[in-house]
């Protein structure tokens, strides 16, 4: 088969399966010229101070990015996906390893980019040495940290995948976090890299968007090239560049198979209960937020809703919701799941989540301070608003309302009272 390459030599590829799944499509080899070394660059002392100001206009410039690409994701995903960013922030402010720049700086007299990569080369390499494959994973958000400071000392802007083309396998050397925000089931059908382990964050975005991956393999960048024809098995952990007919046969046969296994499991999950070895009966209910989660939710055979979290509603809004809203936006999502059980969460903000219309004043530790029921407290309209619109809802819908409670710092054992 000849392909956009001009190859048509057949290669089977063997790494590790990350993201299960079968996918076909037309290679996009994806090379970051960021990560290639340059050459030390030394400066003057009196350069130094300038040098300092850039990094850290380079680490505001990143603390932005990352804020807007944890709300993208936990639009798109969830929370704990989004927290990955969140993350690389903590780490971007660590007070050390903002001095181990500043003195890095002051120590090589070399110029911002050369001081960032030294400094971050040393860490991730760190991470990278440790015996628990997750922490040894953790390098690769050291090194995506780097190379958002990078390019932002570069003054670039735009990522080289926001455009990605449809049908596209994405090969790259390793997949960064920073690289799975402009994946999308539209555009990537499937992952091949280098490294990236079962533990790596990309490799769980890549999971949550139900993209095939295949990491783990050896000379990656040296055999695939744009345009080839790539089939890729995530489950197994092989890719084959510019596959014959009879393995097109078979991964078509394959491909179909799966359709129906998966159409039977879903008529079956619809149809009959689930049921546990020792015949207990269980109800298996969806975690949602939106219309989508919950149509997504029934049509794989959702007994009810077990969690509707009410963030991405308010967080999207640019005022105060009137219950109205509220009830109206409810009533929508919920109308594919009428019948069964529903549990609504009222809105958990506070610490990361504030919508911008309540002005929650800052906190040295949100995460144990003004947050969930404490906040909806202190805001009774927002409470009472939720509460009548849930009430409204109720006269239609088998519905429970769960209370978001707040994590509370003990610094002493408390003592019982006599």
């Amino acid at each position: 088969m000849k392909t956009k390459s001009g190859r048509d030599k057949m290669l089977t590829l063997v790494g590790k399966g990350v993201s299960p799944g079968l996918a076909k499509g037309t290679a996009f080899v994806y090379v970051d010229v960021l990560q290639r070394d340059s050459e030390l660059s030394q400066i003057d002392p009196a350069e130094v101070a300038e040098e300092q100001a850039r990094i850290e206009r380079a680490i505001d410039d990143v603390r932005q990015g990352l804020i807007i690409d944890a709300k993208h994701i936990e639009d798109k995903f969830d929370k704990s996906s989004a927290d990955i960013f969140r993350a690389h922030e903590a780490i971007l402010l660590d007070p050390s390893v903002v001095e181990e720049l500043r003195n890095t700086l002051q120590a090589e007299q070399s110029n911002a980019e050369q001081v960032v990569r030294m400094v971050f080369r040393r860490l991730a390499g760190k991470f990278r040495k440790m015996d628990s494959e997750v922490l040894r994973e953790r390098g690769d958000d050291i090194e995506d940290l780097s190379r958002r400071l990078l390019r932002s000392l570069a003054g670039i802007h735009a990522h080289s995948l926001e455009n990605l083309p449809a049908n596209s396998v994405l090969a790259a050397r390793r997949l960064l976090p920073s690289d799975t925000v402009f994946l999308s089931r539209s555009s990537t059908v499937a992952v091949l890299a280098e490294f990236v382990g079962p533990a790596a964050h990309a490799a769980l975005l890549a999971r949550e968007l139900g993209i095939p991956c295949v990491g783990g393999i050896p000379k990656l960048l040296e055999t695939v090239h744009t345009g080839d024809v790539v089939l890729v098995n995530g489950t197994e952990g092989i890719a084959t560049i510019n596959p014959d007919s009879q393995t097109l046969q078979r991964y078509e046969g394959a491909v179909d198979e799966g359709r129906k296994r998966k159409e039977t499991m879903v008529q079956d999950s619809c149809i009959n209960s689930t049921v546990t070895l020792d015949e207990i009966e269980v109800s298996v209910m969806a975690n949602v937020r939106s219309r989508e989660d919950v149509e997504l939710a029934m049509d794989g055979g959702a007994d009810g809703i077990g969690l509707f979290r009410t963030e991405f509603f308010f967080m999207s809004a640019k005022h105060f919701p009137s219950d109205r809203e509220f009830a109206e936006f409810l009533l929508d999502s919920l109308r594919p799941v009428r019948g069964k059980h529903i549990d609504v969460r009222l809105l958990d903000i506070g610490a990361d989540k504030n919508p911008p219309y309540l002005h929650l004043p800052p906190e040295p530790d949100p995460f144990l301070g003004r947050r969930g029921v404490r906040v909806l407290r202190e805001y009774l309209d927002l409470l009472e608003a939720q509460l009548r619109a849930v009430l409204e809802v109720s006269q239609q819908f088998r519905i429970g309302v769960m209370i978001p409670l707040s994590l509370i710092h003990i610094s002493e054992p408390t003592r019982p009272t006599t």
